[in-house]
């Protein structure tokens, strides 16, 4: 399920027009997130946490960073079933689906790139168990949607 980030107009503020609300300090609006967006939601983003970032010429330190946030968020995902589906794959822009067993955190990044090429790879979170990532390489852009699941 994707939560959203999103502002509502302040009821107050309308109702108060000049005075100083304390509902939103003023500002005329109020944040809040939530899977349910309200009929008056306006300043829509779906709420994701970027967990790693790999740009282009990274030096060793930077690679260092990304390997180690990665192991971070996936240790936790050890030994559980990964499904992913990708698109815009190669140069020729195929689709596909990948199934496999997270044994090592890094098999997230190695099996969904080029060993033999230089590469970029973001990951962002969208949920405990889903994933989005999109990577560059020698063959262009290529995006992936990451699930995971408990072996059955």
């Amino acid at each position: 399920m994707i939560e959203y980030a999103y502002k509502q107009i302040c009821e107050e503020c309308f109702i108060l027009v000049d005075s100083l609300c304390d509902n939103c300090s003023g500002v005329g609006y109020t944040e809040s997130t939530s899977a349910d967006l309200p009929d008056n939601a306006y300043d829509i983003e779906a709420a994701t946490t970027i967990i790693a970032n790999l740009e282009p010429c990274t030096d060793e330190i930077e690679y260092d960073d990304f390997q180690s946030d990665i192991v971070e968020e996936f240790t936790k995902h050890k030994f559980k079933k990964v499904y992913v589906e990708g698109k815009d794959l190669t140069w020729r822009n195929l689709t596909g689906t990948q199934k496999f067993i997270l044994d090592d955190p890094m098999d997230i990044v190695w099996k969904l790139v080029p060993r033999n090429a230089d590469f970029t790879y973001r990951i962002e979170k969208i949920t405990n168990n889903h994933y989005k990532v999109e990577s560059s390489n020698h063959d262009g852009k290529e995006y992936f949607e990451i699930k995971i699941r408990k072996v059955s």
